[in-house]
């Protein structure tokens, strides 16, 4: 039997894929060598700015679109992206956020379409000036990937873009562009963590969307191969009023599953795990699953069919994940565990 998505999201985002292509898509570079050489931009594909007359913009609604055509981008080299915005951070600007958003999604294709290996994107937004009331915000942002690239165009770039100097790179330039009608340019280096290029806009903002602070009380198990993403993931549920188990091992996780002394409502799964080892497919479909809803987390389009041979129902959320994504997700769950018929299921 065929594998079944609980996907009440789909048609959203069939529809924000579809405008986001619109909006956003760029022709990759010419070449998938480590910092392609030399994929300048034509002089007829101009970067359009984008529009500051717009009243209120819901910026993860954009990161949104952004991250439906980029999770098909990752799928070229195995590549994944991850998202982290804070959820005390304003989620509501003015119509010139447009130009920040599009540098964050030039900074991610220059990292996808220039390194022809897997890698992991992080895109990062952070603000030193939470206060109440505020009218204004500077958002900085991090756009990185796990591994430090030691190659000569790397200081070129850096020196290009510190001097606010035209690069060779069509998504840098784009990228520059953008922020230079924010009064702002790219920087690119390393650290510890990897290669990164950080950006930072002063931004209008509305008073804040709060994301739900409906409570769930859930028993989840997470199991992930990243440790930030389990962390993060563990933290925000706990928030909500789940209680997640302290471990993002599978093997623990799979105890925990067999021996029902933890009686898991949710599990939230790295289907990547799946795809390490084709066996955990005939473990999951064997199992007593009663009661227990699993959300698998798609690394990109690659992770789509490992899923195929699952035989039960579950829900899935393409990386990065959005914390509304979940939101949905765990009112779904909770209208499903109060009417086992709703949505006919």
């Amino acid at each position: 039997m065929k594998a079944v998505v609980l996907g009440a999201l789909a048609i959203l985002a069939a529809t924000a894929g579809f405008a986001a292509r619109k909006l956003f898509a760029k022709k990759p570079a010419a070449s998938g060598k480590i910092f392609s050489a030399v994929p300048k931009a034509k002089e007829s594909d101009s970067v359009v700015l984008r529009r500051e007359d717009i009243a209120q913009i819901d910026i993860l609604k954009i990161l949104k679109f952004q991250s439906e055509i980029l999770f098909e981008e990752c799928t070229k080299y195995d590549s994944t992206l991850y998202l982290s915005f804070p959820p005390q951070l304003p989620r509501i600007y003015g119509g010139e956020v447009l130009n920040l958003t599009s540098a964050v999604f030039d900074a991610c294709e220059f990292f996808l379409q220039n390194i022809a290996e897997p890698i992991r994107v992080s895109v990062e937004f952070s603000s030193k000036e939470l206060r109440a009331n505020m009218s204004s915000i500077k958002l900085d942002v991090r756009v990185g990937i796990d591994r430090e690239l030691k190659d000569p165009r790397t200081y070129a770039l850096k020196s290009a873009l510190e001097s606010a100097a035209s690069t060779d790179d069509e998504y840098l330039t784009s990228a520059q562009t953008h922020l230079r009608a924010l009064g702002s340019h790219p920087s690119i280096g390393a650290d510890g963590r990897g290669t990164f290029i950080k950006m930072d806009a002063v931004l209008s903002c509305f008073a804040q969307q709060s994301f739900s602070a409906k409570k769930y009380d859930y028993n989840v198990i997470i199991t992930h191969k990243n440790r930030a993403i389990f962390e993060e993931l563990r933290d925000f549920l706990n928030g909500l009023g789940c209680d997640v188990m302290p471990n993002s091992n599978w093997e623990s996780a799979k105890r925990h599953l067999n021996d029902f002394i933890y009686v898991a409502d949710v599990v939230i799964l790295d289907a990547e795990i799946l795809r390490a080892n084709i066996s955990e497919i005939n473990y999951l479909n064997a199992l007593e699953k009663d009661g227990v809803f699993f959300i698998f987390l798609l690394k990109n389009k690659h992770s789509l069919k490992v899923l195929e041979g699952l035989n039960f129902k579950f829900f899935k959320l393409e990386m990065p994940y959005f914390y509304d994504e979940f939101y949905a997700t765990l009112d779904l769950i909770e209208k499903i565990k109060n009417d086992e018929n709703f949505l006919g299921l």
